[in-house]
């Protein structure tokens, strides 16, 4: 290719370069080039991390350009949500029929209307996809699909774990092309593990050395078991999700409620621990640092809000031999034993738990605590305000009060989160 028409190409494709020129082509470019430029084509391509993003595998199609570009290349890509504040749209330099593709993995997913319109996909670099190139993005649903999920979750995924994938909602996961293409090209990146069609895995098998090939196949027999190829996919031995590091407490802990109320398999049963544990370690760290302790083991009382995640926090944080639940006298009782007992599981865990019935007033909160020998309490008393009813948090603040044992009361996650309780602080009755 003639060196000006080289040229060209590098000013459109800007940090995409160091992804797609074959090495031929890349050497005739440097002999054109000095100083930063030199160092824009020797950057190595750095699979991204953040929540939302993913790196598709594309094969070269062949056309005029062809011949410098490389047999397979990376594409990194990003959801972004352009409902938040913070997040600002930059301009999109993709093809028309990779927006059309990413349009359908969010119908498949289920989110349509107004929350559709916020999802957006760009490059997760600089550059853009000069619109002659001949490409075809039907094997980029799969990574798409996974990356949107997560996005949503705003958790990441371990970057060096890839996927390709077509997809039909009649026949499920469906085969590709340029396998072994792909295969050599994910290798370059430094990827560990491929996700493809259980279609492709025998082809792919003969030619992944020092790489992992997995095989994707799921019937497809409603447009919602596209959820079945992620929880494969972002389950256990899949993805390697970790929530993203960079996500401030507020963030994380809103996730893990949405997770954990929502019974979200793909998430609250492989992170929801995982997540507890970190919050509460940093919320007894902020305590510390404003000269409190938090204390732990004795007796726990919760006022039983229906947040599953905000009593587990309370849990893992205060680690209590002995649970005192506010419960209504329905069905939330048993709820709560049953969503205690799983943790406890879990966990390894022993502690007793004991159920104080209301039918939703303070005066009969009050009583039913009031009926609790004193002497089967443990110290301390941990009095748990959970940001919940406030009437229910004046019937545990006023018989801790009444208590002849060491009683301490906490709001939990709102006093070391950045949450805004519900309760009133100023008119709680004091400990």
């Amino acid at each position: 290719m003639p060196m000006s028409q080289l040229m060209d190409l590098f000013q459109q494709l800007n940090e995409l370069v160091s992804w797609w020129l074959s090495p031929a082509a890349t050497h005739q470019l440097k002999s054109g080039l000095t100083g930063e430029f030199i160092n824009k084509i020797n950057k190595a391509p750095a699979l991204p991390t953040a929540p939302g993003s993913c790196t598709i595998l594309l094969v070269n199609k062949g056309g005029r350009h062809s011949k410098v570009l490389r047999k397979a290349f990376g594409l990194p890509v990003t959801w972004i949500n352009s409902a938040e504040p913070e997040i600002t749209y930059k301009p999109n330099h993709l093809p028309e029929k990779l927006h059309k593709l990413a349009e359908k993995v969010k119908y498949e997913l289920g989110i349509q209307d107004t929350q559709s319109i916020n999802w957006r996909l760009q490059l997760a670099i600089q550059g853009q996809v000069p619109k002659h190139f001949q490409l075809s993005f039907e094997s980029a649903f799969i990574p798409l699909a996974a990356s949107l999920h997560l996005a949503k979750e705003q958790a990441a995924c371990n970057p060096t774990i890839l996927s390709t994938g077509a997809w039909d909602p009649k026949s499920g996961v469906q085969s590709i092309e340029g396998v072994e293409a792909k295969l050599s090209e994910a290798k370059r990146l430094g990827a560990t593990k491929l996700f493809v069609p259980t279609e492709n895995k025998v082809e792919a098998d003969l030619v992944a050395e020092g790489i992992k090939v997995v095989g994707l196949e799921v019937e497809a027999r409603s447009r919602a078991n596209i959820k079945l190829v992620l929880e494969k996919l972002l389950g256990e031995g899949g993805l390697d999700r970790r929530p993203e590091l960079t996500a401030t407490l507020q963030q994380r802990s809103d996730w893990l409620t949405r997770s954990l109320k929502r019974r979200d398999p793909l998430f609250a049963q492989h992170y929801g621990d995982l997540v507890l544990k970190e919050l509460a370690e940093k919320i007894s760290a902020n305590a510390r640092n404003a000269g409190e302790q938090v204390p732990s083991g004795g007796t726990l009382v919760l006022s039983i809000t229906g947040e599953t995640a905000v009593t587990l926090l309370s849990l893992e944080l205060f680690k209590p031999q002995k649970v005192l639940a506010l419960c209504t006298k329905d069905l939330e009782g048993e709820r709560f034993k049953e969503e205690f007992k799983k943790h406890l599981d879990r966990l390894g865990k022993t502690m007793d738990l004991e159920i104080v019935e209301h039918n939703g007033t303070y005066q009969e909160a009050l009583r039913g605590l009031q009926s609790i020998e004193s002497a089967s309490l443990l110290e301390p008393v941990i009095c748990d305000m959970q940001g919940g009813r406030k009437d229910f948090s004046f019937a545990i603040a006023s018989w801790a009060k009444s208590l002849k044992c060491q009683t301490s009361s906490w709001l939990v996650p709102a006093r070391y989160v950045d949450r805004t309780p519900q309760v009133n602080t100023e008119t709680l009755v004091r400990v």
